[in-house]
């Protein structure tokens, strides 16, 4: 499988990650997406930024070398945002459970986005129209 392949396949699985799992957390493991103190305005606003990030991810999985600033934006929220929660969840009583799971989410896809960053995919995408051509 190409980087191309492997960044367009990633932005669909995290767009939807993304578009979906707060929505999902919330109906079936609230304690596991909510932190104290318990704000449902900032919950809802969170849903929607994390909706937003997630159909941005999809829609630009066509094109990812036209997208660059989606997948920049992915990396920056998730390094930010797990940053954030570490903070909080060494820091705040009782909310140590997101160093299990929202943590290394975030992380772990500012990883994936940063590994499959399209800085040669130009030179990978031109080798396959080659290919391509070279095949007819």
């Amino acid at each position: 499988m190409t980087r191309s392949k492997a960044l367009k396949i990633s932005m669909i699985f995290f767009g939807i990650l993304y578009l979906l799992g707060p929505a999902l957390f919330l109906v079936f493991a609230p304690d596991g997406y909510r932190w104290s103190p318990f704000s449902q305005p900032y919950e809802h606003l969170t849903v929607g930024i994390f909706a937003a990030l997630g159909i941005c991810l999809v829609m630009s999985a066509r094109n990812p070398l036209s997208n660059t600033i989606i997948i920049d934006f992915a990396i920056l929220s998730s390094v930010f945002a797990g940053a954030s929660m570490t903070y909080n969840a060494i820091f705040m009583p009782g909310e140590n459970i997101h160093l299990y799971v929202d943590v290394p989410l975030f992380y772990s896809i500012a990883i994936v986005f940063i590994v499959l960053y399209p800085r040669s995919l130009k030179a990978e995408e031109s080798d396959e129209i080659t290919a391509k051509k070279a095949g007819r």
